[in-house]
């Protein structure tokens, strides 16, 4: 594994938004990131990380009785 070279996939979406898709190649600490960037923001928005100490989004339970409710229709 090259520790240099961090393979990355980008994926642009609509108002210069751009996914992005980035392999760590430490040869300890190996993992994948995701995250969401655009050329405006100082930083990037952090979506999810896949190694041996998962983290990504979730539902907290005190929001998911709240989820379960129908959504009242969207006016025509």
């Amino acid at each position: 594994m090259d520790e240099e070279a961090w393979p990355a996939i980008r994926i642009p979406f609509a108002g210069g938004h751009t996914a992005v898709v980035l392999h760590r190649n430490y040869p300890d600490d190996a993992g994948i990131e995701y995250f969401v960037a655009h050329p405006e923001w100082d930083r990037h928005g952090h979506l999810a990380v896949a190694d041996g100490h998962y983290a990504g989004p979730g539902l907290a339970w005190p929001g998911a009785p709240i989820r379960r409710r129908p959504h009242p229709p969207i006016p025509a």
